[in-house]
């Protein structure tokens, strides 16, 4: 069972792999017209033969270049490098927070000062639950400042930069200290890791406290009296969760692990640890906020329903956007969430009697690439094109093309690193772990709308995965 598991496991992870990495370069060709296919032709070319040159000297282990740079890589410095690009990030490129991200800026203040309206009725906030915490961590600046968009942007450099030291403490429980530097430096050097620090998201809060949890999870597998460390993976998990609400792929992904790897009887036990310590925080802190009138239903309890998500994620006209088509519904049987759900049902139902099987199988494939072909996770659009104009952005948004090439460019190696990784079947145990997390959300996207901003949450579990392809050939990563 745990072979067949394995071996499923690892193809279709290379062919997601194969795929995305085609869709990232076919969108940097897009849209299309010969002058700008000459040229950035010439510039992939240039940069794969000095990719593949650097590599191929990188695998021989024993030039002086690579060893004097790789003994100068220690974490003080990643975390240095990591905290500067973060910083001038946010000073360079003032961002203003559009959308979503305006209104829970903006609802902020008016929180601070003790007035939840905006968390009640059929206000956006209790139709959309899962963004209150956060709304409510910002509230807390506006306390002490009356504009505080730069110290939020500057929490989101610190909360990254852990990011940074939380993936190198995961990648040193299953390497080493060196192999660790290299997937911290890669992170730090993360393109989308470092432009979504000046957006007023919560999966900035979010990604620190899931990686901690998964951390003493995988931590706790290696210690049999494992009971505190499994309640604090569940806490932590119950954290994250309360800024992004993704928990339960990261949850049912621990369940899964546990019985497949480790058997039933440490399954049970490991689930259940986590699970009461996952659900006790979020519910302690969602009846408190009941009690004090902040709020009227529970976090997980949004007044809209989540079918209205996968409403919008069948929908073969808009590719499992949103659109305004699927965006009317809760409108027309005024925010009834039953009667919501119960139309949702109804016309997901239509969608799949009335569309061939082909074209269902054709719009899950183009849903699937729109979701994970995007090697920015949309940062370009959401930092820079929504930036006040300066000398620095007016030069990056005349030059958005290069920029989004940039970015590509870095993941497209990072996913050949990965692929690389995942094709030799020899790493250890515990990153099945990892591959079941990433089918986790693969599934949860190809049910769910379509926004390529979705998948940042989980973009820095490929750095997991390049960093085995690198010490593979690199001896002096081994000790």
């Amino acid at each position: 069972m745990k072979k067949f598991f394995n071996n499923f496991l690892r193809h279709a992870l290379i062919i997601f792999l194969i795929m995305i990495i085609v869709g990232n370069i076919g969108r940097i060709y897009y849209p299309f017209n010969f002058a700008k296919f000459k040229y950035l032709t010439f510039v992939v070319i240039l940069l794969l033969i000095l990719f593949i040159y650097l590599y191929k000297r990188y695998k021989k282990g024993n030039l002086i270049f690579w060893r004097k740079l790789l003994e100068g890589i220690n974490l003080p410095r990643v975390i240095i490098i990591a905290f500067i690009l973060r910083i001038l990030w946010i000073i360079l490129i003032p961002t203003i927070p559009q959308s979503d991200f305006a209104l829970m800026y903006e609802y902020a203040e008016i929180a601070s000062q003790g007035i939840y309206h905006g968390f009640k009725g059929t206000s956006y906030f209790a139709r959309f639950a899962h963004d209150i915490i956060t709304v409510l961590y910002f509230s807390l600046f506006y306390r002490f400042t009356s504009n505080p968009l730069w110290w939020i942007k500057f929490f989101n450099v610190i909360f990254s930069t852990v990011s940074v030291y939380l993936i190198y403490l995961l990648i040193k429980e299953l390497y080493n200290e060196k192999t660790a530097c290299i997937g911290a430096l890669l992170l730090a050097l993360y393109p989308p890791y470092i432009m979504y620090t000046s957006e007023t998201m919560s999966e900035n809060m979010a990604i620190p406290f899931y990686i901690l949890s998964i951390y003493i999870f995988i931590k706790s597998l290696k210690l049999e009296k494992n009971h505190w460390l499994l309640l604090l993976c569940g806490a932590c998990l119950s954290i994250g969760n309360m800024f992004r609400m993704v928990g339960i792929v990261v949850l049912v992904a621990y369940g899964m692990y546990s019985f497949i790897y480790k058997g039933f009887i440490k399954g049970i036990k490991n689930i259940s640890l986590i699970l009461i310590a996952f659900i006790i925080p979020i519910y302690v802190a969602s009846s408190w906020l009941m009690q004090g009138d902040v709020i009227e239903n529970h976090l997980w309890q949004s007044k809209e329903s989540y079918m209205t998500s996968i409403l919008k994620g069948t929908n073969i006209k808009y590719y499992g956007m949103w659109n305004p088509e699927d965006a009317q519904l809760p409108i027309d049987y005024n925010y009834d969430s039953e009667k919501i759900e119960a139309a949702s049902k109804a016309i997901i139902k239509e969608r799949f009697k009335n569309t061939p099987p082909l074209e269902i199988g054709k719009f899950y494939i183009t849903k699937l690439m729109l979701q994970w072909i995007t090697g920015d996770f949309f940062s370009v659009l959401w930092t820079v094109e929504n930036a006040s104009p300066t000398v620095i952005t007016n030069f990056l948004t005349a030059n958005i093309s290069l920029l989004q090439l940039a970015c590509s460019i870095y993941f497209i190696m990072v996913l050949i690193l990965s692929l690389k990784e995942i094709r030799l079947n020899d790493f250890p145990e515990e990153i099945n772990f990892f591959y079941i997390l990433l089918g986790g959300f693969i599934i949860l996207y190809l049910i769910t709308e379509v926004q390529g901003r979705y998948s940042f949450i989980i973009g820095w579990i490929f750095i997991i995965f390049a960093v085995q392809a690198l010490r593979r050939n690199s001896p002096w990563l081994h000790s």
